[in-house]
Protein backbone atom coordinates (compact mmCIF):
# COMPACT_ATOMS: atom_id res chain seq x y z
CA UNK A 1 0.00 0.00 0.00
CA UNK A 2 1.42 3.45 -0.74
CA UNK A 3 1.62 6.26 1.32
CA UNK A 4 -0.52 9.08 0.43
CA UNK A 5 2.20 12.23 -0.60
CA UNK A 6 -0.36 15.27 -0.10
CA UNK A 7 0.69 14.76 3.96
CA UNK A 8 4.25 14.63 3.14
CA UNK A 9 4.32 17.38 0.65
CA UNK A 10 2.17 19.77 3.43
CA UNK A 11 4.82 18.78 6.02
CA UNK A 12 7.72 19.63 4.11
CA UNK A 13 6.28 23.05 2.71
CA UNK A 14 5.31 24.16 6.09
CA UNK A 15 9.27 23.24 7.13
CA UNK A 16 10.36 26.11 4.47
CA UNK A 17 13.30 26.18 2.68
CA UNK A 18 11.82 24.41 -0.54
CA UNK A 19 12.96 26.06 -3.42
CA UNK A 20 11.84 23.40 -6.49
CA UNK A 21 10.28 20.70 -6.59
CA UNK A 22 13.57 18.48 -6.97
CA UNK A 23 14.34 19.88 -3.82
CA UNK A 24 11.16 18.88 -1.96
CA UNK A 25 11.54 15.21 -3.66
CA UNK A 26 15.28 14.73 -2.28
CA UNK A 27 13.72 15.64 1.12
CA UNK A 28 10.99 13.76 1.13
CA UNK A 29 13.20 10.83 0.09
CA UNK A 30 16.05 11.97 2.38
CA UNK A 31 13.33 11.85 5.36
CA UNK A 32 11.06 9.06 4.58
CA UNK A 33 12.89 6.47 2.79
CA UNK A 34 10.12 3.95 2.89
CA UNK A 35 7.98 5.69 0.82
CA UNK A 36 7.70 4.70 -2.60
CA UNK A 37 7.01 7.38 -5.09
CA UNK A 38 8.41 8.79 -8.60
CA UNK A 39 9.06 12.11 -9.22
CA UNK A 40 5.84 12.31 -12.08
CA UNK A 41 3.43 11.28 -8.95
CA UNK A 42 4.81 14.34 -7.21
CA UNK A 43 4.55 16.91 -9.68
CA UNK A 44 0.98 15.54 -9.75
CA UNK A 45 0.30 15.66 -6.41
CA UNK A 46 1.57 19.38 -5.98
CA UNK A 47 -0.35 20.43 -8.79
CA UNK A 48 -3.67 18.86 -7.38
CA UNK A 49 -3.01 20.48 -3.97
CA UNK A 50 -2.34 24.08 -5.88
CA UNK A 51 -5.47 23.79 -7.60
CA UNK A 52 -7.82 23.07 -4.48
CA UNK A 53 -5.96 25.78 -3.04
CA UNK A 54 -3.77 24.23 -0.53
CA UNK A 55 -0.38 25.18 -1.80
CA UNK A 56 0.31 28.81 -3.67
CA UNK A 57 3.12 28.39 -6.19
CA UNK A 58 5.27 31.41 -6.51
CA UNK A 59 8.22 31.57 -9.35
CA UNK A 60 11.67 33.49 -9.03
CA UNK A 61 11.43 36.86 -7.83
CA UNK A 62 12.22 39.05 -10.87
CA UNK A 63 15.11 40.57 -10.66
CA UNK A 64 14.61 43.95 -12.96
CA UNK A 65 11.78 45.65 -14.84
CA UNK A 66 12.04 43.94 -18.07
CA UNK A 67 12.45 40.63 -16.25
CA UNK A 68 8.86 41.36 -14.99
CA UNK A 69 7.73 42.11 -17.88
CA UNK A 70 8.71 39.41 -20.13
CA UNK A 71 7.82 37.17 -17.12
CA UNK A 72 4.29 35.36 -17.81
CA UNK A 73 2.87 35.12 -14.22
CA UNK A 74 3.61 39.33 -13.48
CA UNK A 75 3.51 40.54 -17.06
CA UNK A 76 0.44 38.69 -18.19
CA UNK A 77 -2.03 41.29 -16.95
CA UNK A 78 -0.06 44.10 -18.44
CA UNK A 79 -0.05 42.82 -22.09
CA UNK A 80 -3.46 41.72 -21.99
CA UNK A 81 -4.41 44.86 -21.00
CA UNK A 82 -1.94 46.92 -23.50
CA UNK A 83 -3.11 44.50 -26.46
CA UNK A 84 -7.22 44.63 -25.64
CA UNK A 85 -6.30 48.61 -25.60
CA UNK A 86 -4.66 49.03 -28.81
CA UNK A 87 -7.31 46.49 -30.12
CA UNK A 88 -10.39 48.19 -29.69
CA UNK A 89 -8.62 51.92 -30.63
CA UNK A 90 -9.02 51.18 -34.47
CA UNK A 91 -13.10 49.49 -33.86
CA UNK A 92 -13.87 52.74 -32.19
CA UNK A 93 -12.17 55.16 -34.85
CA UNK A 94 -12.48 53.62 -38.07
CA UNK A 95 -15.64 51.16 -37.64
CA UNK A 96 -18.24 53.20 -39.24
CA UNK A 97 -20.96 50.82 -40.48
CA UNK A 98 -24.48 49.87 -40.25
CA UNK A 99 -26.59 48.09 -36.91
CA UNK A 100 -25.10 44.71 -36.59
CA UNK A 101 -21.57 45.96 -37.02
CA UNK A 102 -21.88 49.48 -34.94
CA UNK A 103 -22.46 47.41 -31.59
CA UNK A 104 -18.77 46.18 -32.09
CA UNK A 105 -17.91 49.48 -31.98
CA UNK A 106 -20.65 50.33 -28.80
CA UNK A 107 -18.39 47.35 -26.78
CA UNK A 108 -14.87 48.59 -28.03
CA UNK A 109 -16.13 52.33 -26.77
CA UNK A 110 -17.72 51.12 -23.88
CA UNK A 111 -14.62 49.37 -22.92
CA UNK A 112 -12.44 52.28 -23.52
CA UNK A 113 -14.27 55.31 -22.06
CA UNK A 114 -15.91 53.05 -18.90
CA UNK A 115 -13.05 50.62 -18.14
CA UNK A 116 -9.74 51.00 -19.35
CA UNK A 117 -7.87 54.17 -18.06
CA UNK A 118 -9.84 53.62 -14.55
CA UNK A 119 -8.71 50.37 -14.18
CA UNK A 120 -5.22 51.76 -15.11
CA UNK A 121 -5.02 54.44 -12.65
CA UNK A 122 -6.98 52.24 -10.09
CA UNK A 123 -3.82 49.76 -10.52
CA UNK A 124 -1.70 52.86 -9.98
CA UNK A 125 -3.30 53.64 -7.22
CA UNK A 126 -3.56 50.14 -5.60
CA UNK A 127 -0.92 47.94 -6.73
CA UNK A 128 -1.19 45.07 -4.76
CA UNK A 129 -4.24 42.40 -4.80
CA UNK A 130 -7.80 43.53 -3.91
CA UNK A 131 -11.23 42.31 -4.49
CA UNK A 132 -12.58 42.04 -7.62
CA UNK A 133 -15.64 43.72 -6.76
CA UNK A 134 -13.82 46.79 -5.24
CA UNK A 135 -11.23 46.68 -8.06
CA UNK A 136 -14.62 47.13 -10.19
CA UNK A 137 -16.31 49.59 -8.70
CA UNK A 138 -13.39 51.58 -8.34
CA UNK A 139 -12.56 50.97 -12.18
CA UNK A 140 -15.90 52.53 -13.01
CA UNK A 141 -15.77 55.03 -10.55
CA UNK A 142 -12.70 56.58 -11.85
CA UNK A 143 -13.38 56.17 -15.31
CA UNK A 144 -16.28 58.60 -14.86
CA UNK A 145 -14.12 60.89 -12.87
CA UNK A 146 -11.41 60.56 -15.55
CA UNK A 147 -12.70 60.68 -18.88
CA UNK A 148 -14.89 64.24 -18.92
CA UNK A 149 -11.75 65.56 -17.15
CA UNK A 150 -10.02 64.93 -19.92
CA UNK A 151 -12.41 66.32 -22.37
CA UNK A 152 -12.57 69.38 -20.01
CA UNK A 153 -8.84 69.97 -20.57
CA UNK A 154 -8.74 69.18 -24.43
CA UNK A 155 -11.54 72.48 -24.47
CA UNK A 156 -9.20 74.54 -23.83
CA UNK A 157 -6.35 73.42 -26.51
CA UNK A 158 -6.14 74.01 -29.55
CA UNK A 159 -7.48 70.36 -30.34
CA UNK A 160 -10.74 71.25 -29.20
CA UNK A 161 -13.31 68.13 -28.12
CA UNK A 162 -13.09 65.91 -30.81
CA UNK A 163 -13.83 61.85 -30.31
CA UNK A 164 -11.02 61.08 -32.40
CA UNK A 165 -8.81 63.19 -29.93
CA UNK A 166 -10.49 61.81 -26.55
CA UNK A 167 -9.94 58.31 -28.08
CA UNK A 168 -6.35 58.96 -28.84
CA UNK A 169 -5.67 60.53 -25.44
CA UNK A 170 -7.46 57.99 -23.67
CA UNK A 171 -5.41 55.17 -25.31
CA UNK A 172 -2.04 57.07 -24.56
CA UNK A 173 -2.83 57.72 -20.98
CA UNK A 174 -4.11 54.13 -20.19
CA UNK A 175 -0.78 52.86 -21.73
CA UNK A 176 1.18 54.94 -19.72
CA UNK A 177 -0.58 54.04 -16.46
CA UNK A 178 -0.48 50.36 -17.42
CA UNK A 179 2.89 50.58 -17.01
CA UNK A 180 3.06 52.55 -13.91
CA UNK A 181 0.64 50.28 -12.19
CA UNK A 182 2.81 47.34 -13.36
CA UNK A 183 6.32 49.24 -12.17
CA UNK A 184 4.55 49.47 -8.89
CA UNK A 185 3.25 46.10 -8.10
CA UNK A 186 7.13 44.87 -9.30
CA UNK A 187 8.28 47.43 -6.59
CA UNK A 188 6.24 45.39 -4.22
CA UNK A 189 6.86 41.95 -5.40
CA UNK A 190 10.88 42.74 -5.30
CA UNK A 191 10.19 44.10 -1.71
CA UNK A 192 7.63 41.51 -0.26
CA UNK A 193 10.51 38.67 -2.02
CA UNK A 194 14.06 40.75 -0.57
CA UNK A 195 11.70 40.60 2.91
CA UNK A 196 11.53 36.65 2.78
Amino acid sequence: MRTPLAPLIMSELRAGGIQSMSQLSERIHSKYSNVDFDFEALRLEIRRLIRNGYVESVGPSPTNFGDYLRSWSYGFRLWSFVVATLFVFPIVEFLQVGFPLIVVRWVAATFLVLFAPGYAFVWVLFPSRMSRLNRLALTIAMSIFMVPAIGLILNYTSVGIDPRSIAAILVVLTIGLLFGGAYREFRIVTAEHTEK
